[in-house]
């Protein structure tokens, strides 16, 4: 009975840990040797110059709200849990999803956002559980990820 139950919650707990989305400073990923090339070859385009990449080349525009939308609750959320930025801060990022909209990897320039490592870990702690429960509006007959400079008002 005790091997049942320990199988059980060793079940639960890996559920638990591959159900969390990846939150992570560029920086961060290239000192662990995480190559994003690699997870990039693992999605496709949401958009793309070259329309036969993309995958909502079909629907860019309602692409384009739903990613609005995921940048603007970001900042709402970080906000409303006393995350400041140090003026308007510009960041790149980098999202992945899954078919269902599901948000897997969250990759953010912490070096070009001014971000010192205590600040980091606050982005990476607030964002990481919002974003694994996050849905995106969108999903896709694939994995897909967007990347994009993004810039964060300022909410002093």
């Amino acid at each position: 009975m005790k091997t049942i139950l320990l199988l059980f919650l060793m079940t639960i707990s890996m559920t638990a840990l591959q159900a969390q989305t990846i939150v992570k400073s560029v920086e961060a990923a290239e000192s662990e040797s995480i190559d994003i090339s690699e997870i990039d070859a693992q999605y496709a385009d949401a958009l793309n110059a070259n329309e036969e990449l993309a995958v909502f080349n079909d629907h860019q525009s309602e692409f384009f709200n739903s990613y609005r939308q995921l940048i603007t609750d970001i900042a709402s959320h970080l906000n409303s849990n006393g995350f400041l930025f140090d003026g308007d801060t510009r960041m790149y990022t980098r999202i992945y999803f899954d078919m269902n909209g599901t948000i897997e990897h969250f990759y953010y320039s912490s070096d070009q956002a001014g971000f010192n490592k205590e600040k980091e870990q606050q982005f990476n702690s607030l964002l990481r559980p919002f974003l694994s429960e996050y849905q995106f509006a969108q999903n896709a007959n694939q994995p897909f990820a967007q990347c994009s400079p993004v810039v964060y008002a300022s909410s002093k």
